[in-house]
């Protein structure tokens, strides 16, 4: 099927139940993860008269499409979709969710990627977060790989989620999470979509903060019911071109966390430059953080049900004073973000 655009931005022009769920889902070259995220959509504790799954396919050049059209077969509630033109100023996934939001019909819009796989009570444990004048809500996401790099990954996302979620308690604004995120379709259409807020590397939280500027409240949830798991990167390219992405996207949100990823960076430097002086007082003032870090990263594991990641609690303390680095220089090297075949 091919992307129409549907006449009218507004969201009171839909017929829709007012639990009528769209889940929009853009896919790029993601024959290797597709499948397991089709299989959990599909798995979704939630009734499938009220369910419309829209995924854009964004001119894949291998088997996804291939995949998805056998997948959906005889499978009312999915709809593959063509993403065949660029609108206007957009590129990329917010141009695949911009087509796509024109033919969802759901009350509320619910977004994840084509490499995350839902839990079966995502729907359920989401909706009743919107309580009056909620627009949005914020879900969580565990990266989920299969060796202790990938875990390190996980939790060190997760605890960024945490820290947004005490942030978020005290009505403070961070970010959207486009792989696990559900609006208001009618505060969609009343920020005039993708379309009107523009192009922007995190489409996310543009989408997110539009809504919070149109007087719209937000939720972060930080539970396991609601806890998506993501594919890792594929590889060190992958994961330095994703950070990359995420810094750009902070610089251009000028997002405080910012702030957090710049101590991060440093620490290994400083410590360096402390120990080249005093290496009793470096190999201190590491252990206190590590200490620190430890206690919170063990309190929000238990939290989210995730106490099988507590054994690599050592291993993260490594991980987040090496790697935080390396994205840093990676970061002021003059190369262009390579994301899913494109250049940005």
């Amino acid at each position: 099927m091919k992307a129409q655009r549907h006449k009218g931005t507004k969201a009171q022009e839909y017929e829709t139940v007012d639990d009528s769920i769209s889940i929009l889902l853009a896919a790029r070259n993601e024959e290797h993860n597709i499948l397991r995220c089709l299989q959990s959509l599909d798995n979704l504790d939630y009734p499938k008269d009220k369910l419309q799954i829209l995924i854009g396919n964004d001119a894949s050049t291998d088997k996804t499409a291939e995949i998805i059209k056998h997948f959906i077969a005889g499978k009312n509630h999915f709809q593959l979709i063509e993403i065949q033109e660029q609108t206007e100023n957009l590129k990329g996934k917010a141009n695949v969710l911009a087509q796509l939001s024109h033919l969802a019909t759901g009350k509320f819009f619910f977004y994840t990627d084509a490499d995350i796989e839902v839990p079966t009570s995502w729907i359920n444990a989401i909706l009743p977060a919107f309580t009056e004048n909620i627009g949005v809500v914020i879900g969580c996401t565990l990266i989920d790989g299969n060796n202790a790099f990938h875990r390190c990954q996980g939790i060190e996302w997760l605890m960024a989620l945490a820290l947004i979620k005490q942030l978020s308690d005290v009505k403070i604004p961070v970010t959207g999470l486009g792989n696990n995120m559900a609006i208001l379709a009618e505060a969609y259409w009343k920020v005039g979509g993708y379309e009107s807020i523009g192009f922007s590397i995190v489409e996310d939280f543009t989408l997110f903060h539009a809504i919070i500027k149109e007087k719209y409240d937000f939720k972060q949830l930080f539970q396991a019911d609601v806890l998506a798991k993501s594919a890792p990167p594929e590889s060190l390219y992958h994961y330095f071109h994703q950070r990359k992405r995420w810094i750009t996207g902070a610089l251009e949100s000028k997002s405080a966390l910012l702030l957090v990823g710049l101590f991060q960076a440093m620490a290994l430097p400083i410590l360096i430059l402390i120990a080249f002086f005093n290496w009793q007082m470096a190999l201190t003032l590491w252990a206190g953080q590590a200490l620190i870090q430890s206690v919170f990263t063990i309190t929000q594991l238990v939290k989210i049900k995730q106490v099988r990641l507590i054994k690599y609690i050592f291993p993260l303390q490594l991980y987040s004073l090496v790697f935080p680095c390396l994205v840093f220089i990676f970061l002021l090297m003059p190369t262009k973000i390579n994301w899913k075949e494109r250049i940005y």
